[in-house]
């Protein structure tokens, strides 16, 4: 097993920076994700990890080795990409061995890794099919073993899963993380859906225009992100931003001060009066008597679980209810928060507000 480190990484083309002084350190063995939306940097830096792209400044370390000047060969990584960049006229077994050939691996020995490839990815039936007769997820798994005949150092994921259906995707993304956590390699996966992110990562960095906004567990980062930015990205639904202060008798909203959102416990007197935007995962609303009063736009039922995508005004709230419940578009409801669990958040800074009361 291998560790990475980035340390201080810059990447410009021409005088436009897209990487901006990166840090990270990749534990060996961990399954580390990068997300972010598009053009947040993610692919540009798995490449400059991959040697693909040259770094214009810092340090990239694998295991022990500085690896900024070494070809992408010499650094012992594997890369499976979004295209699966099979060749047609090859066939399973050929298409998994053929980086091994390039590299001289005599012939028994590039059977002997094919087949034990295989035979973990459940493609020994396949081996003589060419790529035209395999699915989507086949095809993807093909890929996978061409990269895992290498037995590389690091695996490195670029939105593997973009092409797939979306049952696939779940598929493929449970025998992805079950693959790594059978062969302890470092990993490296990027992708823009943060459902993916938290389900796979042991680790997720969240970037934003060439920055890393933050590194933690999945529920390091649903529970306490540091940013709006990180806050509205993690969760799904998304997280409610509403805007207003707080007093002795709650969250008062900005736009009807007779509209209060419950606090636990007493306010701590450096928030009284401060403006503050408020964040509250749909998740954590209550449909009740009391709270604000919003009408419902849109009805989400899906069997076990409920999505309401309401209006307070001009204000956008969204209410995730996991239970059944009958509601109709123009239908009249007051919501309400669950104690204890929101976020207070700087309108200036857009950065986390530390308080002292830990279940704020």
């Amino acid at each position: 097993m291998t560790s990475v480190s980035i340390e201080n990484v810059v990447k410009k083309y021409g005088h436009t920076t897209v990487l901006h002084d990166i840090n990270i350190r990749i534990p060996q063995g961990d399954f580390v994700v990068l997300v972010g939306p598009s053009g947040c940097g993610k692919s540009t830096l798995l490449r400059t990890i991959a040697g693909l792209e040259p770094i214009s400044n810092g340090t990239i370390r694998i295991g022990e080795r500085v690896v900024n000047g070494l070809s992408p060969k010499a650094r012992n990584i594997a890369m499976v990409f979004q295209n699966y960049a099979l060749y047609p006229h090859m066939t399973v077994a050929e298409n998994m061995g053929f980086g091994l050939r390039l590299s001289r691996v005599p012939r028994p020995e590039i059977a002997q890794k094919v087949a034990s490839a295989a035979d973990t990815l459940g493609l020994s039936q396949l081996l003589d099919r060419y790529p035209k007769a395999l699915s989507g997820g086949q095809r993807q798994r093909v890929a996978m073993g061409r990269a895992l005949v290498r037995e590389p150092d690091v695996f490195l994921f670029d939105e593997p899963l973009s092409n797939l259906d979306a049952k696939l995707r779940v598929q493929m993304r449970t025998e992805i993380r079950s693959l790594q956590q059978r062969l302890k390699t470092t990993t490296i996966y990027v992708t823009h859906d943060q459902v993916e992110a938290m389900t796979m990562a042991d680790q997720i960095v969240v970037m934003k225009e060439g920055r890393v906004e933050q590194v933690g567990t999945p529920l390091e980062l649903y529970d306490k992100p540091e940013s709006l930015f990180v806050a509205g990205f993690i969760g799904s639904p998304s997280m409610n931003f509403l805007k207003g202060t707080i007093d002795s008798q709650g969250f008062q909203l900005a736009d009807n001060q007779q509209n209060r959102l419950r606090l636990l416990g007493d306010p701590e007197p450096s928030l009284i009066e401060r403006s503050l935007i408020y964040g509250i995962r749909p998740e954590h609303l209550v449909v009740g008597d009391e709270g604000i009063p919003c009408r419902i736009e849109v009805v989400e039922p899906t069997g076990a679980e409920t999505m309401l995508f309401c209006l307070h005004g001009q204000q956008p709230i969204t209410v995730f209810l996991h239970e059944r419940r009958f509601f109709r578009p123009g239908d009249e409801i007051h919501v309400q928060a669950r104690p204890g669990l929101m976020h207070l958040f700087d309108p200036e800074t857009e950065r986390r507000i530390s308080t002292k009361n830990p279940t704020l």
